[in-house]
């Protein structure tokens, strides 16, 4: 998702475990696009542009920081 959302040649994965969740964070140095979807109900039939709402549905945690570096995205994962 990272390269075909953030327009980013760099792209770094860090995965870490505590002993009790995983904590997944995505760094790139792009830019988070225009929502080219237009109207909400487009928005919803879209076969793309729901990643994040999967994560966070997912995980315990979603963090996403946007920044003029580039973008973070933080997740965490409880393992049980």
């Amino acid at each position: 998702n990272v390269v075909l959302h953030s327009g980013s040649p760099n792209v770094a994965l860090l995965i870490t475990f505590d002993g009790v969740a995983l904590t997944v964070e995505v760094t790139d140095n792009g830019r988070w696009p225009e929502s080219d979807a237009g109207t909400p109900a487009l928005a919803q039939r879209a076969s793309f542009g729901r990643g994040l709402e999967l994560v966070r549905a997912c995980t315990s945690r979603c963090t996403v920081l946007p920044t003029i570096a580039g973008t973070r995205v933080t997740t965490r994962i409880p393992v049980t």
